[in-house]
């Protein structure tokens, strides 16, 4: 018996979801082709599933997957989601003085477009910022 979830598009500028139900044998990548085909998105780009804070393997069977009914999942463009990412961690190194490679992501949300990473500084568990990237520009930044 499937599991029926929510799938988020975050690849687009505007964000959307649908409900889907996925059976234990399939695998991610299934889930991805059906987001492909649903919101008519790039056939040749490369997207990743993200669950919470883990990006969750395509070739992972849902059976391997801890699902429960209406959890959420997010599909992303994964070389524009790391890039974003990449790009919050060097604005904080630049502006703030913090190393990018002492930063680690605790939380994100994806809107579309845009994206806010809760980001803590490792060697100073009391360094955290928010930091939210739309495309290739940080709009906004504030320490936690």
């Amino acid at each position: 018996m499937g599991v029926r979830v929510i799938l988020k598009n975050s690849v687009g500028e505007v964000a959307s979801s649908i409900e889907v139900e996925v059976e234990p044998s399939e695998t991610v990548q299934s889930l991805i082709e059906t987001a492909v085909n649903y919101w008519g998105l790039d056939n040749d780009a490369g997207y990743c599933v993200k669950m919470g804070l883990e990006m969750v393997p395509s070739e992972a069977k849902f059976s391997d997957i801890d699902l429960k009914p209406g959890d959420t999942m997010v599909i992303l463009d994964e070389d524009r989601w790391l890039g974003m990412i990449g790009l919050a961690k060097a604005w904080i190194e630049e502006n703030i003085g913090d190393p990018a490679g002492s930063l680690e992501l605790k939380s994100s949300i994806e809107d579309g477009a845009r994206s806010t990473f809760i980001l803590e500084n490792s060697q100073d568990t009391e360094r955290s910022f928010e930091v939210v990237v739309s495309g290739t520009r940080v709009e906004m930044y504030r320490p936690l």
